[in-house]
């Protein structure tokens, strides 16, 4: 019979685990769409104040692997099938091997699953140096251009193609937010950056009560980004995990 020993959230598993079994005692039913993004695989509930790790879209392997690193408690989202149920290590490969790598690899992703380059891209330069003649020598001036970024686009929804009104945008570097926009009745939304913006690149990310959210990424000075968005396809269960360890 196996054997199954109940581990804290708070500590970490031994070398020699082989699998281990996920659950939500407490299930959240809160919405994920309506989540503030935190990076490409977390979002911040304000309801509970909670980051929650979305691990709906990892493989067994990499849920399994998270888990073993784990050092604290952990609040996440998961499909359905992912739960109750064993998530084996593989193994001819220990479980603090390469952990920076696995870690690394686990928060880029998301970026495969979700980013696709944006259309009709642009980036604005400066303009060449002008040569001016002051009547004793010829000097060069730089022209002086002032870049305004706009990003702009549509967000519909993915079946019907109808507008999807109230949809939240973020425009994000990394972890941080830089700016929040929603869409109109039509699914339009427009962000124009301040002047210090530089076109480094950024994410761009529609959000919309049960739709799953799309990011995109964007580079450059001006783009054009449409969104379709649609629903989730399988349950999703959220909450705080308890796992068990199986040898």
């Amino acid at each position: 019979m196996e054997s199954s020993t109940r581990v804290h959230p708070y500590r970490t598993f031994p070398k020699t685990m082989n699998a281990i079994r996920l659950s939500i005692p407490t299930p959240c039913h809160e919405r994920w769409g309506e989540m503030t993004p935190v990076t490409d695989i977390s979002s911040h509930c304000q309801s509970c104040n909670k980051v929650l790790v979305d691990f709906s879209q990892m493989s067994d392997t990499e849920v399994a692997l998270w888990f073993s690193q784990s050092k604290g408690k952990v609040c996440g989202r998961f499909a359905k099938h992912q739960l109750n149920r064993s998530l084996a290590l593989p193994s001819d490969k220990p479980v603090r091997a390469n952990r920076k790598f696995w870690l690394n690899a686990l928060w880029l992703i998301p970026m495969a699953w979700f980013s696709k380059p944006a259309a009709a891209q642009e980036v604005i330069k400066s303009k060449p140096p002008v040569s001016v003649n002051t009547g004793q020598k010829t000097v060069e001036t730089q022209q002086e251009v002032k870049t305004i970024a706009v990003i702009k686009g549509q967000v519909k929804d993915g079946q019907t193609q109808k507008a999807v009104a109230g949809a939240k945008v973020y425009i994000r570097r990394g972890d941080k937010i830089i700016a929040e926009v929603k869409t109109d009745k039509n699914g339009n939304f427009s962000w124009t950056a301040p002047k210090n913006f530089d076109g480094e690149k950024v994410i761009v990310e529609a959000r919309s009560g049960d739709y799953e959210p799309v990011l995109q990424s964007l580079e450059g000075t001006t783009g054009v980004i449409n969104f379709l968005l649609y629903p989730e396809i399988n349950e999703k269960w959220m909450g705080d995990v308890a796992y068990d360890r199986e040898n």
